[in-house]
């Protein structure tokens, strides 16, 4: 009888045991097909300092949608975001509040490359693949009428108040003079409605490999071979703001009158690195930040100060900083003990969310004062 009990008591021990090993472990690890990985990752822990005072840790990624997601962005809804099912194209909308996720748009668009988003909302422009051709398509929200782009649009961007886009249209198809040489096209920039109807002409340009952006009302940007950029304005005055750049990357800040960018540079040691700088775009000064970092992996707040950036750790790792535009500060907000692939802020900005470049899945997290 009393070996029959102590063999009940190792079971027991061995159960509770066991049962707390799979309640705590986990986290990402190799797995992130939780939906919202362990309960201790929602929580943060407390661990203590070399003076054995207990501190909080930062909490871990969160996982917000078990998809592999494409092109997230915040919708009319404030507690919610956007984004499509890269396998299929599905378009869906994610309530962060209560992790609900509605479908949108079934459409189906499974070669979809990205999207360019309505600042409202609205609407959405798509990049697809068909035929091994890549073409752009509008997509109105409200109504769900879908209207495809010709062709030979290259690149588009819409206004800021979403009533206007802006597009690059070449065709490169090869034709030939009186003498049978083959004759140069020329591109144009055109303004036009949503939806591309009504098009009027604002720049005839030979210019190649060319991205548009539009971040104020009367300044769009063109980006040629990521190395140089100009500002043209609605009436097609045309005016410098960047030679000679190696892999340019830019954010513009929300009132659009700073511009966050990086490029590559040499070190003393020959290594080649990206390297963050801040523009003003009104006095054309350029201050250094002193990091290294990639422009495209940065959010700026709506404060027009604050930019939250994901740098790197390692090469498998990003830690999320705060940077301070005006003083240049800068401290670590969190570490997702990730690589990161794309971020955005929540729209309370208590929150980053982040689409991670192992599995491709929107993680969210906490970010410290």
């Amino acid at each position: 009888m009393k070996k029959f009990n102590l063999f009940l008591i190792i079971v027991a021990i061995l159960t509770v045991s066991f049962a707390g090993y799979v309640f705590i472990s986990g986290g990402l690890g190799n797995n992130t097909s939780s939906k919202t990985g362990t309960l201790l990752d929602k929580f943060d822990t407390e661990t203590t300092n070399e003076n054995g005072i207990a501190v909080p840790e930062r909490s871990g990624p969160i996982l917000l949608s078990d998809r592999q997601v494409l092109s997230p962005t915040g919708s009319l809804n404030p507690n919610s975001i956007l984004y499509y099912d890269k396998s299929t194209g599905e378009l869906y909308e994610l309530n962060l509040t209560d992790s609900t996720e509605k479908l949108v748009s079934n459409k189906p668009l499974p070669d979809l490359i990205g999207a360019v988003w309505s600042p409202l909302k609205r609407s959405v422009i798509n990049l697809v693949r068909i035929e091994n051709t890549l073409k752009f398509k509008h997509l109105d929200l409200t109504s769900g009428n879908e209207t495809d782009f010709n062709a030979n649009i290259r690149s588009v961007a819409f206004s800021p108040d979403a009533n206007l886009i802006a597009y690059y249209y070449l065709d490169e198809t090869i034709k030939l003079d009186e003498n049978g040489l083959p004759i140069e096209q020329a591109g144009k920039i055109v303004l036009s409605q949503p939806s591309g109807v009504n098009g009027k002409k604002i720049l005839d340009t030979r210019l190649k490999n060319l991205e548009i952006s539009w971040p104020v009302a009367d300044k769009i940007a063109l980006k040629i071979n990521s190395s140089d950029m100009f500002l043209l304005t609605e009436t097609g005055q045309f005016t410098k703001l960047f030679e000679q750049k190696i892999e340019l990357r830019e954010r513009w800040s929300p009132s659009g009158k700073k511009l966050l960018f990086s490029s590559l540079t040499t070190d003393e040691n020959g290594l080649v690195k990206p390297v963050l700088w801040l523009k003003d775009i009104e006095s054309k000064e350029e201050t250094p930040l002193d990091l290294e970092g990639d422009a495209s992996l940065c959010a700026w707040s709506k404060d027009d100060i604050t930019i939250i950036c994901a740098l790197s750790k390692s090469p498998s790792i990003h830690e999320i900083y705060k940077i301070n535009s005006l003083d240049k500060s800068r401290k670590l907000a969190a570490e997702p003990n990730m690589l990161i692939k794309e971020l955005l802020m929540s729209a309370a900005e208590y929150n980053l969310l982040m689409i991670s470049a192992v599995d491709e899945k929107l993680y969210s997290i906490k970010i410290s004062d």
